[in-house]
């Protein structure tokens, strides 16, 4: 392989703030390999070139007849494309460090139950109230309250075979850590490749 060109771009993009409490972060990074010469599935040892051919490598679109020198090319991608998505998710809460070392001193009372609704949607609940004085060394002027809850739904249907969709929904409150309210839904399908 010689005189190879590289097409490279990147796309990300943000949800958040430098002082959100969620920042979201998704994006991908896209090269081609493309023109110059090659052994391995060329017709004269020529790889697709010109301007109609990197307005392909850009877009992704397949090449045609008339304008890739090779079989190999025709129909399909112009070009190696690699390709790799990123995302990312930056919560900003408070180091739970600070916490351990800030507050050993608890009393916790904790609840958790689980059970089934309709025999169908399967339910677990947690819930935790505690009392927290700090630390010998650094005590707090008075005992602080907490309150956390947890409660998780999930069941399973039937779509294109059977599949597990779910919900979560989480509760802080008190004066140990900021109130929050927290929910996720999930959908699961287990596949077998053979």
């Amino acid at each position: 392989m010689c005189r190879l060109k590289l097409h490279q771009k990147m796309a990300y993009f943000r949800i958040g703030r430098d002082h959100s409490r969620v920042t979201l972060l998704a994006g991908f990074n896209h090269q081609v390999q493309w023109g110059g010469r090659s052994s391995h599935e060329t017709i004269d040892g020529r790889m697709p070139n010109g301007i109609k051919n990197y307005f392909r490598i850009v877009s992704g679109k397949p090449g045609d007849a008339s304008s890739t020198p090779n079989s190999f090319d025709d129909g399909n991608r112009v070009g190696n494309h690699l390709g790799t998505p990123t995302t990312e998710t930056i919560w900003a809460q408070p180091q739970y460090a600070d916490f351990f070392t800030s507050n050993n001193r608890v009393s916790v009372y904790h609840l958790g139950v689980r059970g089934k609704l309709f025999r169908r949607v399967e339910w677990a609940g947690k819930c935790s109230y505690s009392s927290n004085w700090g630390t010998y060394n650094a005590p707090f002027k008075s005992s602080v309250r907490q309150f956390s809850a947890v409660l998780n739904l999930q069941t399973r249907v039937s779509i294109a075979g059977p599949t597990d969709i779910g919900a979560s929904f989480g509760l802080d409150t008190g004066k140990l850590f900021p109130q929050t309210f927290g929910a996720m839904l999930t959908v699961r399908k287990q596949m077998s490749i053979y």
